[in-house]
């Protein structure tokens, strides 16, 4: 329900809410549930940005990127909200550890 209303609250534009409540969920969300964790990491990095915190945006995505490169998350929607992220971060590349970010990124969805 956490991660609902986050999404919910993400969708309505109210990044600082959606922010806590997404990273509430992802603490909450099972590790053999890869794929749902995953979609709630780029979600999560998807609130922050929003919510300007992008060193808790930086740090959702590459957790995001872990779980595809060592669970072998393939899932479909995962790879879309990360290149939600890259777009939301590219604006911001100068920012610490953002440009490495994008790369990483898009080593991934590409």
């Amino acid at each position: 329900m956490v991660y609902l209303e986050g999404m919910c609250r993400l969708d309505l534009g109210q990044t600082a809410r959606a922010q806590r409540l997404l990273a509430r969920s992802e603490k909450l969300q099972d590790v053999a549930h890869s794929r749902n964790r995953g979609m709630c990491l780029g979600r999560l990095a998807t609130a922050a940005i929003g919510a300007g915190d992008l060193d808790h945006s930086v740090d959702a995505a590459r957790k995001a990127i872990g779980l595809i490169r060592t669970a072998g998350l393939s899932s479909a929607r995962a790879v879309q909200q990360l290149k939600i992220v890259h777009d939301g971060l590219a604006p911001r590349y100068r920012a610490r550890g953002v440009g490495d970010l994008l790369e990483e990124i898009r080593a991934v969805v590409a």
